[in-house]
This record gives C-alpha cells, sequence and structure tokens, in this order.
C-alpha cells in the first residue's frame, strides 16, 4: 500500500478550497505581506512570507527559503 500525501499550502478558513486570488502585495517586516481572497466563497487572508536563510556544507553557499 502507498501513502499518498495530503496537499500542502494554503487551505480556505470559510470553505475549505485552495484557490485564491492576489489582491495586494507589499514588503512587510523582512517578508512580504500580501493580501489574499478565496475566488470560492470570497473569505479574505492576509499572509506574511518570511525568507530564511540557512548555511549549506561548502565555503560561502547560503539557502534560501520562502515560509509562509
Amino acid at each position: 500500500m502507498i501513502d499518498e500525501e495530503k496537499p500542502t499550502g494554503l487551505h480556505c478558513p470559510g470553505c475549505g478550497k485552495r484557490m485564491f486570488k492576489t489582491v495586494d502585495s507589499r514588503p512587510a517586516h523582512g517578508g512580504q505581506r500580501r493580501r489574499r481572497v478565496c475566488v470560492s466563497c470570497g473569505f479574505k487572508v492576509i499572509t506574511l512570507e518570511t525568507i530564511i536563510r540557512t548555511a549549506q556544507p561548502g565555503p560561502g553557499r547560503l539557502k534560501e527559503e520562502v515560509v509562509r
């Protein structure tokens, strides 16, 4: 039996769907603030995305990861 992976990402608290439209995007607190609206039910959500820098093996290498 193969385990199915559960979908990850932003789900609408109102209807549970994953379809969002970005209404506004602007820099904020070392990251990006986005206002989103669910295309199914119209529920409004604000997300804050920040970049985390982590060191990788090897000289002078950095890995950037977006956290939502």
